[in-house]
Order: structure tokens, then sequence, then C-alpha cells
């Protein structure tokens, strides 16, 4: 039998949306890279303190704000034309 990776090459695993374990070898380092599903391109690590903030600010909006008039407008059928000027207001549509 063959080996197709050489021992010097780290298993990044990951888990498939089918929930198996699988495994992949990347390159020469010897580093295990932990994969979180959460965050698949590891995105927080670049962001800024202002940037999470922003986000942070972006997600306590939407929750506490935002979703329950999307919501009982959702049922009513209608649209509430203040949530676009309420969302420039807060600088989320620049």
């Amino acid at each position: 039998m063959h080996k197709i990776f050489s021992k010097a090459a780290p298993m990044v695993r990951a888990i498939r949306p089918t929930g198996q374990l699988c495994g992949l070898r990347m390159g020469s380092s010897k580093s295990f890279v932990k994969y979180d599903w959460t965050d698949p391109l590891d995105l927080e690590s670049q962001l800024t303190d202002e940037e999470k903030l922003m986000r942070d600010s972006a997600r306590d909006y939407c929750q506490e704000k935002l979703m329950p008039r999307v919501t009982a407008g959702f049922r009513n059928e209608n649209f509430d034309r203040d949530i676009m000027s309420e969302m420039g207001n807060w600088g989320f549509l620049e």
C-alpha cells in the first residue's frame, strides 16, 4: 500500500455537513489548525476592535429592534419604510 501524504504534513480536520469527520494534510507546517464551524475562514481574528464593535452593534439592533418588526410585517403582509431610514441613521446602508 502506498502512502499518499508524507508524515511531515499536518492533519487538518473538519466536519462535513453530514457530521462526518474528515481530514486533509496541508503544507509542511507542523501546527494543527482547529476548525471552527462558526467562523470557518477565521475572520474574527482579522477584525479590528472598531469593526467588532460595529458588528456587535448591528447584531444587537437586528435582534432587539429589527426582528420583531420584520416578523410582524411578514405576518401582516406590509413593509415598514421607517426601517430603511433607521438603518441609514445607524450607518448600516453605507
